[in-house]
């Protein structure tokens, strides 16, 4: 380990292996010569202790442990199988059930898929957007969480759907109106995803994001426009 020296003659700095610690020699700027500090003259500077301590100086509290949570296998094998399902479930129902026929069937439908999916994408999501530097919701408390995104995500739907029937008379509004709904809902599932999943709002508007491409996607495989059929 090298051993700092500071010439007491041109004050320059330089690093000696610790070999010679206690000897003398020039100075490799000025010549100049000099004692290199024995070993047993080095002096270390401990940072003082935090919070409370006993008659000796030691701390008596234990320091905080964080445990890292890392995306296991079986989590990316979950996240996986989920994102696999997804499609096959919503083609499965676009082959078996005529959503177009009746208006009273497809709302059933697609309140129940929207509330069922929720939990499961707002956990996925959270997995990757959460904030690495805070200690994680787990187990129970994950899926508690979840369900309440979850329950506020599939909420927006509902008022989507509802203010367009009662606004404009047809599930699919014009490009128009479109252009301020969907930053009203991007909005409304943010601060969702912010108050449930305590997500900063960037990854909150992110996590919305993935729940409402996600919902889109199985609208189209079930044969349905990306917001709604006219009528």
């Amino acid at each position: 380990m090298a051993i700092l020296v500071t010439c007491p003659g041109c004050y320059q700095r330089f690093k000696v292996s610790d070999q010679f610690a206690g000897k003398s020699g020039p100075c490799p700027k000025c010549k100049k010569i000099i004692k290199i500090p024995d070993k047993s003259e080095e002096v270390v500077i401990e940072a003082p202790p935090s919070g409370p301590t006993d008659s000796s100086g030691r701390p008596v509290l234990e320091p905080l442990k964080r445990t890292e949570a890392k995306v296991t296998s079986v989590g990316i094998v979950a996240i996986v199988g989920i994102c696999l399902l997804i499609p096959i479930v919503a083609l499965i129902i676009g082959q078996t059930v005529d959503l177009n026929a009746e208006a009273s069937t497809r709302y059933l439908v697609l309140t129940i898929g929207s509330l069922l999916l929720g939990p499961p994408v707002a956990v996925a999501g959270y997995t990757f957007l959460r904030d690495q530097e805070l200690e994680p919701y787990r187990g129970l408390a994950l899926w508690i969480r979840a369900g309440i995104c979850g329950v506020a995500h599939a909420s927006l739907w509902l008022a989507y759907w509802w203010v367009c029937r009662t606004l404009f008379g047809t599930s699919t509004p014009e490009l128009f109106y479109m252009v301020f709904i969907i930053p009203l809902m991007v909005a409304g599932g943010a601060l969702g995803s912010f108050a449930a999943m305590e997500l900063e709002w960037t990854s909150a508007s992110l996590h919305y994001g993935m729940y409402l491409v996600i919902t889109i996607v199985m609208r189209l495989i079930m044969g349905l426009g990306a917001f709604g059929p006219k009528g």
